[in-house]
């Protein structure tokens, strides 16, 4: 929930005047991410053999890309690969050259670049969902790809921002427990345990990742998107401010979606053990079954138990 006015101009190596256009950053306050912060951040990514980037050209996704590049050069394994994956809503003209910038800047890492691209119609109202929707989907379709080489990680760039933007949003929609739990840190994608999203940037503030960036002078691009008073996550972004100053910070925000998330979890585990207890031999020597509970995310009811013979 970082403000937007904060704009870095392509670097000189860029593709000259194909490159994306902005303005100058002025430096930020907040810490950039170091090294030993690194090495914790990016440890559970260790085990897949096929790291997918879903970078935009954004600070988030750029800081991202450049601080997994030093953190695979310490750690190297074999036969590991490193995707970069941009995904080209065409919902804007300059979409396209944006991509193939970012395309450079992976090609510079030494890593691969492919350019997902969103098509058919699009929708005239519930864009940026639809636009999540398709990313995510383009996103897995091309883990799928990869996954005979072995375990696949899409790795995105949400941070302690994104946490609290989304918690407040569904805040608004008078979400459960399983909706302000928010974003976890991993989950599968397409019911595949080797196929994982991975979001290892959930603790992080968003403005330390831009001053990652100008510490080492390395360029972004901002999608103007990200001012445009119409999309419900900017306003909550521009109410940032004033929300911090009635102590709603996002750091406050997402430790109370992590909070939540645990006892999400708790639960999960409690109706686990509802279902595994649902087959139960009577003393009278009946075998009774239990109807499994609902959702954890619900209120848990005591299980009602048929006999065989279906008698309630």
């Amino acid at each position: 929930m970082r403000p937007t006015t904060s704009r870095c101009a392509p670097s000189r190596s860029g593709s000259g005047s194909d490159a994306p256009k902005a303005t100058a950053a002025p430096r930020l306050t907040a810490r950039p991410i170091d090294d030993s912060e690194t090495e914790a951040l990016f440890a559970s990514l260790a085990p897949f053999a096929t790291l997918i980037l879903a970078v935009s050209g954004g600070a988030d996704s750029m800081a991202m890309l450049h601080l997994v590049a030093c953190w695979a050069k310490r750690h190297p394994k074999q036969g590991r690969k490193l995707v970069v994956a941009t995904v080209d809503h065409g919902l804007r003209p300059q979409s396209r050259s944006e991509a193939e910038w970012v395309g450079e800047a992976a090609s510079a890492l030494l890593f691969a670049h492919e350019i997902l691209i969103w098509r058919g119609p699009k929708p005239a109202t519930g864009v940026q969902d639809a636009a999540r929707d398709a990313r995510y989907r383009l996103l897995s379709e091309l883990a799928q790809r990869y996954r005979p080489s072995g375990p696949v990680a899409v790795v995105t760039a949400h941070t302690e921002d994104d946490q609290a933007e989304t918690f407040l949003m569904r805040l608004a929609r008078g979400s459960g427990l399983d909706g302000l739990a928010a974003m976890s840190a991993s989950r599968s994608l397409d019911r595949d345990a080797d196929c994982r999203l991975v979001r290892p940037l959930l603790a992080v503030a968003g403005a330390r990742l831009e001053a990652t960036l100008q510490a080492a002078d390395l360029p972004w691009i901002e999608d103007p998107s990200n001012d445009c008073d119409r999309f419900e996550r900017v306003r909550l972004r521009k109410a940032a401010a004033a929300l911090s100053e009635l102590g709603l910070s996002p750091d406050k925000i997402a430790l109370s979606a992590g909070r939540l998330a645990r006892a999400r979890a708790a639960l999960d585990v409690a109706a686990a053990a509802l279902q595994i207890a649902a087959l139960q031999i009577e003393p009278g020597g009946d075998l009774q079954r239990c109807r499994p509970a609902r959702s954890a995310g619900r209120r848990l009811r005591k299980p009602r138990c048929a006999d065989v013979s279906g008698r309630a």
